[in-house]
């Protein structure tokens, strides 16, 4: 396969509509095929916004196919936010969240107090398993004591392998509320890890927006987040000292369809796939005036996770 960069008709991959909207991406390249997996957002009369997970694959990355769907419309559980997707013990897994709005009145849009993350497994990226809930404070920690968490990512350990982190949006118990310089709620990055995804350890939380996707390179994890706006990076070596660059908007200046935030990143190092050779940039591109949490997928590239290329 080969990916012509220069033949990208747009930025926008997956567009959405007053119909329906993609946001989350996570993506996976298995035998020549990208896997985006996305919240699959729709507006409800009843003023409730629903959610599912979906599924576009692509061979070229301008091409993509129509949605699959292969969570059920359920309000009590809302499957969202995939985060990544990774090859473990012969399976594939994927991690994801719950966002469930039953109980709240229409129009409020955010995931309430029994929002979870959760893990799925398959053999072949298409038919996935019964979610299992993920206990990242240990197993002797209730569903009720665990508190609300969204948007896991699953990462090896680069100093061994056979260690996992998975990370997650809450704030450590103790934190103390409080505000951005510009006025926002203070957002945190928790961590556990775990050997077999079965069993997990709480390790620690840092200062970091919602969405993390997160990179070992140049002898560093970069943590790709997203602030108020933008797709922000972190740099640490060990979770506790970072610095953090600039948050990248990208052409937004020039998208209509990204106009209200981009947000979400997922980079994927396709730089050793023949004919592509390229970091991935996958991210939301907001449009909140046709429903909420409508959103279009994008895409970027670069050659050195600095420098990034799109289509205006």
């Amino acid at each position: 396969m080969t990916v012509d960069f220069s033949q990208m008709p747009a930025s926008c991959i997956l567009p959405g509509d007053t119909s329906r909207g993609f946001r989350d991406p996570a993506v996976f390249f298995y035998e020549d095929v990208f896997y985006c997996y996305y919240s699959y957002v729709t507006p409800a009369p009843d003023g409730f916004t629903d959610f599912r997970l979906g599924l576009s694959t692509s061979r070229d990355l301008i091409h993509w196919s129509e949605p699959m769907l292969f969570t059920q419309l359920d309000r009590t559980k809302n499957y969202s936010s995939p985060g990544c997707i990774l090859a473990h013990n012969g399976e594939f897994v994927m991690c994801m969240q719950t966002y469930p709005t039953d109980g709240n009145a229409p129009g409020k849009v955010f995931g309430n107090q029994n929002s979870r993350i959760y893990l799925m497994r398959s053999h072949d990226l298409i038919h996935w398993s019964e979610p299992e809930l993920m206990r990242v404070h240990g197993d002797g920690v209730s569903f009720e004591q665990m508190g609300r968490m969204i948007d896991p990512y699953i990462l090896p350990d680069h100093d061994d392998p056979q260690r996992y982190f998975v990370f997650y949006k809450q704030p450590p118990r103790d934190a103390v509320p409080r505000r951005t310089p510009s006025g926002y709620p203070v957002e945190y990055m928790s961590y556990s890890s775990t050997r077999d995804l079965i069993h997990f350890t709480y390790e620690g939380a840092i200062e970091c927006g919602e969405n993390v996707c997160v990179l070992f390179h140049n002898n560093e994890y970069r943590i790709y987040h997203s602030p108020q706006n933008g797709i922000g990076c972190i740099h640490t070596r060990d979770f506790r000292t970072c610095t953090q660059d600039e948050p990248l908007t990208l052409g937004q200046a020039h998208w209509a369809w990204a106009r209200d935030r981009v947000t979400a990143g997922f980079v994927l190092d396709a730089t050793l796939i023949p004919g592509v050779g390229k970091y991935l940039l996958f991210f939301n591109g907001d449009r909140n005036d046709a429903f909420p949490f409508c959103a279009n997928i994008g895409l970027a590239w670069s050659d050195d996770l600095a420098n990034w290329n799109y289509v205006e």
